[in-house]
């Protein structure tokens, strides 16, 4: 099964990274280790169904959306990201993205500078890091289906802060959070699991749809070409290690955080100890453009392809998009890099007082219109 680029002609191996101007491939992938009978198109469509039939997301999915629509909480992320289709609200305001990379730690404080000029746009397992510096992001993105994102947002106030989450998120997760919520709903490429999510949300189909690309990510990406944002910055996306470490600071404590093993237990410490142990064991090493080596996750490179492949077909559809890697470290080299306060300096200049005066106002509920009718006669 041949994979084409954007001129028509096959990538010559999975994974390849494509030059988003010219659909020419830059860099090759890494070749697919597996067993022949494992490849999908060695599968006949009933196994590859009944694979989806078994998937467990399904039925969490469902189980999800069947009693957040019980409980009243769809209703509460109304009239979800529909809002924003073709109101160009935030066109061309500068959107910050916000990810977990070890690298954060090195520019995180120029994010203080954002606030009010510039968009805000944060993954859950984050959060708690920007309101540690006293950086209240605008926008918090989740498509968790469990309860155990709720480790990264305990203890914070989310009273001003705005949470984009499906309509298939864990109830607990939409009814802990205090500010307003915006529900979408889920698509997915896959024929069969496409046609499930779209059935089982047919009750919330004015909502809205963002594609499941496999991490919050990708779907903080899809949300800032809906606001058509401009540019595009991204912090922390190291999709790697950086000076051993995997996450910034702070995450695998919060990871571990349960109640049944708090923090000043020994159990909590030796949890620690054996994350962090096992933290930067590369799987993988990936050879960045300048020739050096960098550690990496299989996942992560997933995660990389999948990003890069969005940012790419933003940029072939959108020829004035911006886009800046801020992250200042990672594996992530393909697209243009900037220093974070260098970036804060260039387009960080108006102020847009982005959700009061934008946003604010437009959910309220307004005067119902009265019905024309001929006068009748006196």
């Amino acid at each position: 099964m041949a994979i084409l680029g954007p001129d028509g002609k096959p990538i010559t191996k999975p994974g390849a990274l494509l030059n988003p101007r010219t659909g020419e491939t830059i860099r090759e992938g890494y070749d697919v280790v597996g067993k022949e009978e494992d490849k999908p198109e060695n599968k006949t469509r009933e196994e590859i169904e009944e694979h989806m039939r078994t998937d467990p997301f399904l039925k969490t999915w469902e189980n999800n959306y069947n009693e957040n629509k019980e409980r009243g909480l769809l209703e509460k992320g109304a009239p979800g990201i529909q809002f924003f289709y073709k109101k160009d609200k935030l066109k061309n305001i500068p959107a910050f993205f916000v990810a977990a990379g070890p690298s954060l730690e090195k520019n995180i404080q120029e994010l203080k500078r954002v606030k009010d000029h510039g968009l805000i746009i944060c993954a859950d397992v984050i959060l708690y890091r920007l309101m540690d510096e006293g950086i209240e992001p605008d926008i918090v993105v989740t498509i968790d289906p469990s309860d155990t994102i709720q480790k990264f947002w305990r203890g914070v106030n989310t009273k001003n802060i705005y949470l984009f989450a499906p309509t298939t998120a864990y109830p607990g997760n939409l009814e802990m959070w205090d500010g307003k919520i915006f529900l979408f709903n889920q698509l997915d490429q896959h024929p069969f699991k496409g046609k499930y999510l779209l059935d089982l949300t047919k009750p919330t189909k004015n909502y809205g749809y963002l594609y499941n690309k496999l991490f919050v990510g990708a779907t903080m990406l899809q949300i800032a070409f809906l606001f058509r944002c401009n540019p595009m910055c991204f912090i922390g996306a190291d999709f790697s290690f950086s000076d051993g470490k995997a996450y910034c600071k702070g995450f695998l404590e919060r990871k571990i955080w349960t109640d049944e093993h708090p923090e000043g237990t020994p159990e909590y410490y030796k949890k620690i100890e054996d994350l962090k142990k096992d933290e930067a064991k590369p799987q993988l090493m990936y050879t960045k453009k300048d020739g050096t080596k960098i550690g990496t996750l299989r996942v992560y490179d997933l995660y990389m392809r999948v990003f890069i492949g969005m940012l790419n077909e933003i940029i072939m559809k959108n020829p004035g998009q911006i886009i800046y890697n801020c992250t200042e470290g990672g594996m992530w080299d393909l697209h243009p890099m900037m220093p974070l306060k260098e970036a804060v300096d260039k387009f960080c200049n108006d102020d847009h007082v982005i959700w009061e005066k934008l946003l604010f106002q437009p959910w309220k509920k307004l005067p119902k219109k009265k019905k024309k009718g001929r006068n009748k006669a006196h």
